[in-house]
């Protein structure tokens, strides 16, 4: 990925930085590494803003509250995460929300509100199943500061 993002730097592709910073985001969380999410979060934010990227800062948003939240700061984390699903559902898109509302779960779980976590995922069909079972298993359990390899991330 961080080959992506210097070829689109270097080609001032700001559409493909868009996308690979994103995608960048995804993998680090898929590392469960919050601090990277974070920078390429901010970075996929502040270009979605100056280049009226519409589809793209909602997931930045996004990715930003799950490393605020995986960081410690689970109430900042969430709301942050509620903002980006919002703000996605009011483009129309349908696509990312699955993953986007497990983000939700895996936040509310980290704050320690995992009954809320079992239902935030609802509207999601691909990844309810899994992120329910891993909840349930998680319910009396004290939550980890990640808990991605309990979502089989």
């Amino acid at each position: 990925m961080a080959e992506a993002l210097v070829l689109a730097r270097e080609l001032n592709d700001m559409a493909a930085l868009g996308l690979a910073l994103y995608w960048a985001g995804l993998l680090a969380h898929f590392e469960g590494n919050p601090t990277e999410v974070e920078r390429l979060a901010s970075d996929l934010i502040e270009l979605s803003t100056r280049q009226a990227f519409a589809s793209w800062l909602p997931g930045g948003v996004v990715l930003r509250g799950w490393a605020r939240s995986a960081s410690g700061n689970t109430a900042e984390g969430i709301s942050w995460i509620q903002d980006g699903i919002r703000d996605y559902r009011a483009t129309g898109a349908a696509l990312r929300l699955p993953y986007f509302l497990s983000l939700k779960a895996e936040a509310l779980h980290l704050a320690d509100r995992t009954s809320e976590a079992l239902e935030a995922n609802r509207g999601g069909r691909s990844s309810r199943r899994k992120i329910r079972r891993a909840l349930v298993v998680c319910r009396n359990a004290p939550a980890p500061r990640c808990v991605s390899r309990d979502f089989g991330c």
